[in-house]
């Protein structure tokens, strides 16, 4: 049987620092990872997207470099609660919401990084209503007690497994930029507008907006006979995600006109500056999931002068995000709010009938191939799974 070993003996555990001021960061420097940058580098977002601290910034503020291979988890807040694990691939300032685990040779970080995704630090939190883990906690967690040789050798056989992994979802990300392509080939950038398309106010476009809201939620998704309330995260890659969602208690009535449908197109009218004006188009319903507040849904006047695909990739370009942005309440140290009567206010070009119809072709070949590699993507994913779980029994 494999012996075990307090994980502060094997690496430095620590802490991150409080965030500067939003006027503090810079466009260049080292990057500054938030408990809200993990799920984007992980999905393989790079580092260097991540707001940026200068190195003056850092000396005055008395800010920790941590080095290339720390292992990142948050371990206050809500995102602690969903047990993701990143190690930097370059130095990086980290937020105090983060713990940050340093390798000071006695353990290899890779192999350390697969553990703790297999056995998420999330199980250390004592009260989900207010979730935190002590650094203490963290340094005391057992860990497999076995020799730098062999962690390597594990850690090289996931590493193979997960690079397939990796392919299929590089394989769906190709998908989706190829769509976009297809959209800027026939519409142009609607920065510069080359086509010369009429530009229109969103509100003359659309039926109605619909917007729901928030009851007291269970911190768990709901299950397949229990309504789910949206979360924002459902929306903010511009994929839609249904998993994210929290449980509806069964005592609270839910108003059948805020479920959610195949092809509704959901935008976020609350969120950071960043995510606000996020949109995406539902393409698959488990059970019933509901609107929240923070989210609408755009429907388009029934004579089909909008299709929803092509009003879906409009509002994911960065020029109309910003235009989105600039429509918002509040400011970017805040969280910004788009109401619907500047929502409608928004200007849009449209293209002809005729093309928006050709570019939903495009958009549902593009569904038929995802599925496709969705479908590839979950074997490998199941090839990882049963891999991870005969390393960490002495198996492999």
């Amino acid at each position: 049987m494999t012996t075990v070993i307090p994980l502060g003996q094997v690496v430095d555990v620590s802490a991150g620092q409080p965030a500067p001021k939003p006027d503090e960061f810079s466009n260049s420097g080292e990057p500054f990872i938030r408990a809200g940058s993990l799920e984007r580098l992980i999905s393989g977002t790079g580092e260097e997207n991540c707001e940026r601290i200068s190195e003056e910034t850092a000396r005055q503020k008395r800010l920790r470099l941590y080095p290339e291979n720390t292992i990142l988890f948050a371990k206050s807040g809500m995102s602690a609660k969903l047990g993701r694990v990143y190690r930097l691939k370059r130095p990086a300032y980290v937020v105090s919401h983060l713990a940050a685990l340093t390798p000071i040779g006695k353990y290899d970080p890779n192999y350390l990084s697969y553990w703790l995704r297999k056995n998420p630090p999330s199980h250390l939190i004592k009260d989900d209503a207010y979730p935190s883990i002590r650094t203490s906690e963290i340094a005391n967690l057992e860990v497999p007690n076995i020799s730098l040789d062999e962690q390597r050798r594990i850690a090289a056989i996931l590493d193979k497994a997960d690079a397939i992994r990796r392919k299929r979802q590089q394989a769906i990300a190709l998908a989706d930029k190829f769509l976009e392509s297809a959209f800027l080939d026939m519409f142009g950038d609607p920065e510069t507008n080359p086509r010369e398309l009429p530009q229109e106010a969103l509100g003359e476009l659309l039926e109605r907006i619909d917007s729901g809201h928030s009851p007291k939620c269970e911190a768990r998704p709901a299950a397949d006979n229990e309504v789910g309330i949206l979360k924002v995260s459902s929306i903010s890659s511009t994929h839609f995600r249904p998993e994210e969602n929290k449980a509806v208690f069964e005592t609270y009535p839910i108003d059948e006109r805020n479920l959610i449908n195949r092809g509704d197109l959901l935008f976020s009218r609350k969120n950071t500056y960043q995510l606000v004006g996020a949109s995406a188009i539902v393409d698959t319903v488990h059970g019933k999931l509901a609107l929240p507040d923070l989210i609408f849904r755009l429907v388009p006047r029934a004579d089909r002068r909008i299709e929803i695909p092509y009003l879906w990739m409009l509002l994911t370009q960065e020029s109309i995000r910003e235009r989105l942005r600039k429509v918002a309440g509040g400011s970017a140290a805040s969280m910004p709010n788009i109401g619907k009567e500047r929502l409608r206010s928004v200007l849009l070009p449209i293209a002809e009938p005729e093309d928006q119809a050709q570019f939903s072709k495009f958009y549902s070949k593009r569904i038929l191939l995802k599925n496709k590699l969705q479908e590839n993507l979950n074997v490998a994913e199941n090839l990882f799974a049963s891999l991870s779980q005969r390393a960490f029994r002495g198996e492999l």
